[in-house]
């Protein structure tokens, strides 16, 4: 078997795999978030602000995502307006045009850039008096083209494409300097030097002329550099800052003659050095050249964003600081008026954070006091204007070719004007659940709509118009997918990368994969040679998360040889990549079913446009070609238990329960692992290596057989692979003990039952019901330590085998399921983040309603902002708790605060250091407050990603007292979270000593719930 990633990566679902929705639902567009790493420049009276990156969110509605590369916005300032105009996101109408890439009209997801803050400069190219704004490259244009924005016709189009440097790497200019050089009005250049993604280092240099559009090649420059800023003053190029050398916050200032090639010495020698040293050393500044001096403003200094303009003049090769800027800013956007020297700064970190508005000031440099006037806020940092305020209930029934229910079949929803096909490149997928069923919000619209499961064929696409109204669409899979022609096919391909060869994605495993180089740009073709003509059923393609955002699949029954000439018949075309159904592990499946086969020889996959997911190199596991002979889909759970010792079988099915876990193969219940397909039906699989996770879809191989003691039928594997990890769970069915032991029909799958302890050995304990004689029944619980008390009532849950025997996952600790609300925030009250977020943590949000140490909420219930009290729960292989999934009130701020409350019962009284050892471990990000039992425990005002157990909470105070305590009965824990920017989550788990000694900590083992019961 397939050996997996050592961190189980949970599959994005647009929707919960086994919820069913009642009512349409209203999702709020998410909180914005300013752009940065971009510049903006003054041309023709106007400030023109274009790319930059911001976060990722996805509307849970319509299934689209906007990812961290929010680089197509563009806006522009008017001064005499004073009003910013903008392009927000996709086809909008809007003038001016978002930056549109690949030249075609529209701007699609994949495009845009982020390049930097010194990677753009306007110049009238085609005379009309107009000039037109220029971006060089920037992350992800891997071609090294200028984006060229047209205002006369509002149009981008993309030119100069580069043809990479003699030594190789990437042609993405990033964070690094392109510098306009007029050398006369006919003739002008662009100097594109330093920076990421720009060669094989930091010190490539190139230079472009705009007239004849062609690129020189230039000898690298005297060190390393990016993140720094510059420009050309008569006839001289200037690098200012960044890092230099591999030393961050550098403060040297470098000068190159254009018309010489020269870089210069101050020495007066043949050396090159800096001509001059900055005041204060920073990265990614504004930058701007008023009266034939260079202004560095702000950027990222070693202590924090720097609020400082510096000024350069090379005449007398000396810096000053003209003043101060209303707050500290890097990666953000400044520009000056040649004309009038009007000075415009906004946008990016300021103060350092990545603010949830962007404000713009305006000064004049030739102000003595340098007054700061605030502008309107940029609107373009809101790119949501095709967001989709609700959606209506579709739901449906998917059978398979025998008219039964088929659970875990994918549901894939496409939008018409997408094509056809509706399991490949879809918008919306969902999964059906156990009984075959599926439930999933639509917004208005006209679709495709289609089923696939592992092995079958897709379902036709189904017209759909979702209107304002619940709609139900029932489907049906009708066959059983053919079988794969292309293993072992002769393939070709313009790029592979080392240990990704072609042949990896035709060899029939779906953990080798083929590559192409990075940085060999956009366009590539993977063409199949199956050898003979053959009829073809269909394709299933399994990318790597570098799939193509666009691409078209063609046919030939000629030779496909690239070297010949084949005639070529289009037969798939995805114009925006939908991304396909994301299976977990870095793996996405498209599968095109063609309604009548198509012939073929050859099939070539045409690759024209990266995805919005990954730029830079495309990835595929396997292409499966379907001819037309049906292959022979795995058989159900339930039918497998029917058929006599000793029968193969193959079965596809929902890992539930595993004797694998982070440490390796169970001691408790190894080479063992259960499949479910249902909530009524699964079975015991035994095999040699079960590196089986729960939630994972696994293909199983093996022989049916008994077990002789207790009469259980399981599984014999001789054959386990992973096929996808979905985070499928299903929910243990609650049943007494009784009914586990004295019938076979729970047997396989998770259980749920209860008790009390009343015999222990190493890791196995047995529950009574405690019924009594000679009614009581007994459950053995197999399971590694701690194990509870004997007297101690607790639930267990787990996978039930014959003869009453339950195995339950390793039990960790962590709190998994919790009580929630939020978002509330002060306002800024001045100074750093710390100071921020302590302002949170200290203010009463709850007063109102009883105050943070005597409140009990109950899921329901109204907090002093409007929203409610919510029940949030993790998967039981999951630890942290990802706090930027739940929809919070927005508090109209930067930080966000919220509750998370939980009950924990005691059978007895747990000390601290005095006794049991008990502690509380909590892992956060970023700081935190505890309340327990009303008594505030512990603080800590900290920036950082969430781990596990980053804090262990003392339990000691200076007398040797416990600081807190478990009473018998049910006991409070509230818990209080901020977050400063990025990341959000948290985790927590109570913690004992060892009772069989040897000091280490162990879990304790006691009932939580969300309210006491």
């Amino acid at each position: 078997m397939q050996k997996k990633f050592g961190i189980l990566a949970m599959a994005t679902l647009l929707v919960a795999c086994f919820a069913v929705a009642c009512a349409a639902a209203v999702y709020l567009p998410p909180d914005p978030h300013p752009r940065f790493n971009a510049q903006a420049i003054f041309a023709d009276g106007k400030v023109h602000w274009a790319g930059g990156y911001g976060n990722t969110v996805t509307n849970p509605v319509s299934g689209r995502t906007y990812y961290n590369n929010r680089q197509s916005g563009y806006s522009i300032y008017d001064p005499i307006t004073n009003k910013w105009s903008s392009s927000k996101w996709s086809d909008d109408p809007q003038s001016p045009a978002g930056i549109d890439n690949n030249g075609d009209g529209i701007v699609a997801e994949p495009e845009g850039t982020y390049p930097g803050t010194c990677q753009m400069f306007a110049y009238d190219r085609n005379g009309d008096g107009k000039k037109e704004i220029w971006i060089h490259a920037g992350y992800p244009c891997w071609d090294g083209e200028f984006l060229v924005y047209d205002p006369a016709a509002n149009k981008w189009s993309k030119v100069g494409i580069f043809p990479g440097f003699s030594d190789g790497g990437y042609k993405a200019q990033y964070l690094g300097v392109a510098a306009l050089w007029e050398e006369s009005p006919t003739q002008a250049w662009v100097f594109c030097a330093g920076g990421g993604f720009w060669g094989p280092d930091n010190k490539s240099f190139a230079k472009y002329n705009i007239q004849s559009d062609t690129w020189t090649e230039l000898p690298d420059m005297p060190a390393t550099m990016i993140s720094h800023v510059g420009a050309v003053i008569n006839g001289k190029l200037y690098l200012a800052g960044g890092n230099q050398n591999g030393v961050g916050f550098s403060k040297g200032i470098w000068e190159y003659n254009c018309a010489t090639g020269q870089w210069t010495d101050p020495a007066g020698g043949t050396t090159p050095a800096p001509v001059a040293q900055l005041i204060e050393g920073v990265e990614r500044a504004a930058v701007g050249v008023y009266n034939g001096k260079l202004y560095i403003i702000g950027g990222q200094a070693s202590a924090g964003d720097y609020n400082g303009i510096q000024v350069f003049d090379p005449v007398t090769r000396s810096v000053t600081l003209l003043g101060t800027l209303p707050i500290g800013m890097s990666r953000h956007g400044g520009c000056i008026d040649p004309a009038t020297g009007d000075i415009y700064v906004g946008a990016g970190r300021q103060g350092g954070v990545y603010l949830t508005y962007e404000p713009w000031w305006k000064a004049n440099v030739n102000d003595p006091s340098l007054t700061w006037t605030r502008l309107p806020d940029d609107p373009a940092y809101f790119p949501y204007q095709d967001w989709v305020a609700g959606g209506e209930p579709l739901s449906g029934a998917v059978t398979g070719p025998d008219g039964k229910p088929l659970p875990l079949a994918v549901v894939a929803i496409k939008r018409q004007s997408r094509g056809p096909y509706a399991t490949a490149d879809a918008q919306i997928y969902t999964l059906t659940d156990g009984t075959g069923r599926y439930s999933v919000e639509v917004p208005p619209g006209d679709y495709y709509v289609a089923a696939w499961r592992y092995a079958y064929k897709p379902s036709p696409d189904k017209t759909l118009t979702m209107g304002a109204s619940p709609q139900t669409l029932d489907l049906q899979i009708t066959e059983a997918a053919g079988q794969n022609v292309a293993v072992g096919a002769t393939v070709y391909a313009t790029s592979e990368n080392s240990g990704q060869p072609a042949t990896a994605a035709v060899d029939n495993d779906m953990w080798s994969r083929w590559s192409t180089v990075g940085g060999t740009g956009s366009y590539h073709l993977y063409i199949i040679d199956l050898g003979s003509v053959q009829d073809i059923s269909g394709l299933t393609i399994y990318w790597e998360t570098a799939r193509p955002g666009i691409y078209s699949i063609d046919f030939t029954t000629d030779d496909p040889n690239p070297s010949g000439s084949a005639t070529w018949t289009n037969v798939y075309n995805c114009p925006k990549g939908g991304g396909g159904f994301d299976m977990g592990y870095g793996h996405f499946v498209d599968a095109i079913g063609f309604t009548t086969p198509k012939q073929a020889r050859g099939i070539r996959f045409v690759f024209t446009a990266f995805s919005q997911w990954w730029q830079g190199n495309y990835s595929a596991y396997e292409f499966v070609v379907h001819n037309t002979t049906p292959g022979t889909p795995p058989i159900s759970i339930s039918a497998a238990k029917q058929l006599p010792d000793g029968s193969p079988v193959e079965l596809f099915s929902v890992v539930s329960v595993s004797g694998a876990s982070e440490f390796g193969n169970s001691p408790i219940f190894p080479n063992t692992f259960w499949l479910q397909e249902s909530n009524v039906s699964g079975i015991r699989v035994e095999y040699t290596d079960p590196v089986a996770w729960p939630g994972e879809w696994d293909y199983v191989k093996g022989t049916v057989e008994t077990d002789p003691t207790t009469g259980e039928r399981y599984i014999q594997a001789t054959e386990v692979q992973t096929w996808a990890f979905l985070g499928v769970e299903f929910a243990p069915q609650a049943m007494n003990n009784k009914a586990c032991v004295e019938t076979k029909n729970p047997w396989g799958i998770r259980v749920k039952t209860w008790g009390k302890v009343t015999d222990m050995v190493p890791d196995q304990f047995m529950i009574s019901d405690n019924a009594g004689a000679p009614n009581e029944v007994d459950i053995q619980v197999k399971r590694r330590s701690p194990a509870p008390e004997i007297g101690a009532f607790v639930t267990v849950s787990g996978a039930l085998a014959g003869g009453g025997v339950l195995f339950e996952w390793p039990f960790d600790g962590y709190i998994r399921n919790w009580l929630m609300h939020g978002g509330y925030s002060v306002a800024n009250p001045g100074g750093n983040e710390y100071d921020w977020q302590q302002a949170n943590l200290s203010e009463d949000f709850l007063a109102s309603v009883g105050g943070e140490a005597n409140i009990q909420p109950r899921p329901g219930d109204i907090g002093p902002n409007g929203a409610p009290w919510f029940v949030w729960s993790i998967k039981p292989w999951e630890a942290i708790i990802d706090l930027n999934k739940p929809t919070w009130k927005p508090s109209g701020q930067v930080q966000t605060c919220i509750y998370a409350s939980v009950w924990v019962w005691a059978d007895r009284t747990y000390t601290g250091e005095s006794g049991d050892g008990l502690e509380l471990w909590v892992g956060s990000d970023d700081g935190y407050k505890v309340y327990w039992n009303g008594t505030a425990i512990y603080e800590n005002n900290i920036w950082r990603g969430v781990g596990r157990d980053q804090d262990r909470i003392p339990n000691s105070d200076w007398a040797g007292g416990d600081l807190y305590v478990l009473n018998p009965g049910w006991n409070h824990i509230l818990f209080k979270v901020n977050n400063i920017t990025g990341g959000f989550g948290m985790c927590a788990r109570l913690m004992v000593n060892d009772p069989s000694g040897g000091g280490e900590k162990v879990p304790l083992l006691l009932p939580y719930s969300v309210v006491p019961w």
